[in-house]
C-alpha cells in the first residue's frame, strides 16, 4: 500500500471522516494586494453560505429573507 494511501486510511478510521491529499501553499503578496484578497475571500465565504441559505428556503421564503422581491 503505498505511503499517501495508508496516510489517508489512519485517518479515516481515527476520525471517521474521508479526506483528500493537500498541500500547504505559501506564496508572497504585496501589501497593495491584500485588500483584493481579502475582499474575493470575503465575497466567497458570503456566496458559500447564501448557497446554503438557499438551500434551506424555498424561493418565496428566500425572497422575504432577503428583503428582495
Amino acid at each position: 500500500m503505498p505511503r499517501e494511501q495508508f496516510k489517508q486510511e489512519v485517518e479515516r478510521h481515527l476520525t471517521g471522516q474521508e479526506t483528500e491529499p493537500h498541500e500547504i501553499l505559501y506564496f508572497k503578496v504585496y501589501k497593495s494586494q491584500l485588500p483584493v484578497i481579502e475582499k474575493g475571500a470575503r465575497n466567497c465565504w458570503v456566496d458559500a453560505r447564501l448557497k446554503q441559505v438557499e438551500g434551506l428556503l424555498p424561493g418565496d421564503d428566500l425572497c422575504r429573507f432577503s428583503g428582495g422581491s
